[in-house]
């Protein structure tokens, strides 16, 4: 009799238990297909003043989510546009591996709080109106020469030749306007950016000054972009790699980028 007392105490608690996983599986299910998704959507819309998309697919399962892994997590948008409408984008595609979430936050205060910082990748196509805002975006602070003037980028008149696969965008710097021609260079994963003066002067000794600033810049900007890291608010950004294309009619520039998040950026951040 004891023994079969022991086994149904022992099956009550088995069950109870089963039930209480059934039940803690199920509610992650739903916050791993439904909750996290809809919060990052949201979230991603509270940071920007127009949007012609916002997706976000992530991938985890039930017995992972309870410990705060989400092994992947893809975001596609389209037509995005900053509050400040200073950055923006026509496309991006960014996915981001080993998420991890405070999983207690996201079940009790529906917030997305990371614990580790999450790295990944990300492809942006940019037009040429969107690439002169990013190079005079607040947040991207001007090359400075050796002899510590700045190189102050220009917005304006930015053109990309999908035929010569060359963007040209223009700066000043020491009292002269110059153009700058950005190409992938000899190592596939290079960018290159060569910088010529607008008006070559007609004097001999104001040209070798020219001819050597010319070099001087070339590879400043080079070493620059290559090296480059955005940061947005505790998101950061790394130059990887850069492809012109003339898909859909329109040349556009695709920069394909590092990612490393160590929190989101705040709602109020005006960028």
């Amino acid at each position: 009799m004891k023994l079969l007392s022991f086994s149904a105490t022992t099956a009550a608690f088995l069950l109870q238990v089963q039930t209480m996983y059934a039940m803690v599986t199920s509610r992650s299910t739903r916050v791993t297909g439904s909750v996290i998704s809809t919060l990052a959507e949201v979230a991603l819309k509270l940071r920007l003043s127009k949007n012609s998309g916002v997706k976000v697919l992530v991938k985890a399962e039930p017995t992972e989510l309870l410990t705060g892994r989400v092994p992947y997590v893809k975001v596609v948008g389209r037509r995005w546009a900053s509050p400040t409408g200073r950055l923006t984008c026509q496309k991006i595609e960014a996915t981001v591996s080993d998420c991890s979430l405070d999983f207690a936050s996201v079940v009790s205060r529906r917030k997305l709080v990371l614990t580790d910082p999450a790295k990944g990748t990300a492809m942006v196509a940019l037009n040429t109106e969107d690439f002169g805002s990013f190079l005079t975006h607040p947040f991207l602070k001007p090359p400075k020469v050796d002899d510590g003037e700045q190189f102050l980028f220009s917005k304006e008149n930015v053109s990309i030749n999908g035929d010569s696969s060359e963007i040209i965008f223009y700066g000043s710097y020491a009292g002269n306007d110059w153009t700058c021609t950005l190409s992938k260079g000899p190592e596939s994963s290079k960018a290159l950016i060569k910088a010529t003066p607008v008006n070559l002067s007609e004097d001999r000794e104001e040209t070798l000054k020219q001819v050597d600033a010319s070099l001087r810049l070339t590879n400043l900007l080079t070493e620059y972009f290559n090296d480059l890291v955005f940061e947005l608010d505790g998101t950061f950004l790394t130059f990887e790699n850069l492809l012109i294309t003339s898909k859909g009619g329109t040349p556009s520039i695709l920069f394909a980028l590092a990612i490393t998040v160590r929190k989101f950026p705040s709602p109020g951040l005006d960028f």
